[in-house]
């Protein structure tokens, strides 16, 4: 489902809120029937989020942030492989992986975080601008895995200012506009 709507409408808010990252003034949110208040640590394993400007470790390298979030999730060295393949198919080479984040450009952070948000196969992928800084074929090589998840039953919640990108993936359109549903 793509969230459209302008500059400030409450698209990333939204996003937030049903990560729990913020709070939310009513409502209850459910990941795969577990309430993200109730079981936070459930519902958030169930969950990948790639937003447009992520944070990162600058002290640490590109592998080193992989091998630390599949650590998160309790993932083998397996899970990690893949994760780096991932990387790889989106145009970031081992030695970009051994560099440390702090001279990454924002498309190379962009392509990290994103492949941060997929590599453990989640049930939902929320994505906050997550391609504004990708040259055109790292956005081409990322909407194909989008794709390839969508047919593995992967459910999809993203916003994005790009109409070939929401025509692309979405199947369903919320429109926000002042944070409220239009």
């Amino acid at each position: 489902m793509a969230l459209n709507g302008e500059n400030g409408a409450g698209k990333s808010t939204t996003l937030h809120c049903i990560l729990g990252m913020l709070s939310r003034d009513s409502g209850d949110i459910y990941v795969s029937n577990y309430h993200i208040d109730i079981e936070p640590v459930k519902s958030r394993h169930l969950v990948g989020f790639s937003p447009d400007d992520p944070f990162l470790y600058s002290y640490l390298s590109g592998l080193e942030h992989l091998k630390l979030w599949a650590g998160f999730r309790g993932l083998d060295e397996q899970s990690i492989s893949y994760g780096r393949a991932l990387l790889h198919h989106l145009g970031l080479n081992d030695r970009d992986l051994h560099n440390l984040t702090s001279t990454y450009s924002k498309g190379m952070k962009q392509k990290l975080s994103f492949i941060g948000a997929i590599f453990h196969k989640p049930a939902l992928i929320v994505l906050d601008e997550p391609f504004t800084a990708m040259d055109q074929d790292s956005t081409e090589a990322a909407l194909q895995l989008l794709e390839s998840l969508k047919t593995q039953k992967c459910s999809m919640l993203f916003s994005s200012h790009q109409a070939n990108i929401k025509n692309r993936l979405a199947d369903r359109f919320l429109t926000l506009k002042d944070g409220h549903i239009e």
